[in-house]
């Protein structure tokens, strides 16, 4: 392994420490003092430091769509910066805002300790997520294929600690029954424990061979929080670039009552 990714894989590392409390946030967070303890701002604070600065993150708040169905609260909002914002009453960082679905890049739901009620609750509150319009003529038609474009936002579930991976794997098969896949929870992550992904419609396949079925799900021990963490990061900055070229407007208030 060359040296620069040794380093990677050790500031991955490091990161989760402090996601999990085992180490000082300032070690990694400049702004460490504006967070305190909470994990969500912990969760904001890596998230700010590492996606585009085409992103908005915000903490709390709800995804609507425009026929004015409305998701359940949600922990954390990337909201690309291309898309109308709501943010009147969030000026401070603290409050809480809302945002079009089709806007938004991905929804975070965070817990102190997964279990497998606590994964129920976070696979359900995620999935109350609207659908996504269809692209249409809102898409630059010169824009990349959008593969799995219809399970946007991207869906994560982060706890700092939690039960092992074969116990929420069973917990998971359970909690997504009567869920459509695109609203399943795309990446699971417990903090120095493993990291499970969903894998897209098409199917997939890793480096050495091993293939995966459409709408399935890939789980890991191995280093979970360099995988985990930089899978976050890549997935939202996958979806935030071609999020670029659609065109977005504040043409709900079309429907709303006069």
């Amino acid at each position: 392994m060359q040296p620069f990714f040794k380093r990677l894989v050790t500031y991955w590392e490091d990161v989760g420490k402090v996601l999990r409390g085992e180490s000082d946030a300032a070690s990694i967070f400049p702004n460490s003092t504006d967070v305190g303890g909470a994990r969500e701002r912990l969760y904001i604070e890596f998230l700010r430091a590492h996606v585009s600065a085409f992103c908005t993150v915000n903490l709390g708040g709800f995804a609507f769509a425009a026929d004015g169905s409305e998701s359940k609260q949600i922990d954390v909002l990337v909201v690309s910066g291309s898309a109308p914002r709501y943010d009147f009453l969030n000026r401070d960082g603290k409050g809480k805002s809302f945002a079009s679905v089709d806007g938004l890049i991905a929804a975070v739901s965070l817990k102190s300790y997964l279990d497998g009620h606590e994964l129920a609750d976070a696979v359900t509150n995620l999935a109350s997520l609207p659908s996504v319009l269809p692209l249409g003529r809102r898409y630059h038609p010169m824009g990349p294929p959008l593969p799995d474009y219809d399970s946007w936002p991207l869906k994560v579930i982060y706890a700092p600690d939690g039960i092992s991976r074969d116990t929420a794997d069973r917990h998971l098969s359970e909690a997504i029954k009567g869920i459509p896949p695109t609203r399943w929870p795309d990446i699971i992550h417990v903090g120095g424990r493993f990291v499970t992904v969903k894998i897209g419609a098409a199917g997939g396949r890793t480096r050495d061979g091993m293939t995966f079925a459409p709408n399935s799900f890939f789980s890991q021990i191995a280093s979970p929080d360099v995988w985990g963490l930089g899978l976050v990061v890549q997935r939202i900055q996958e979806i935030e670039q071609p999020m670029r070229l659609m065109l977005f407007s504040h043409g709900v208030l079309d429907s709303l009552p006069v």
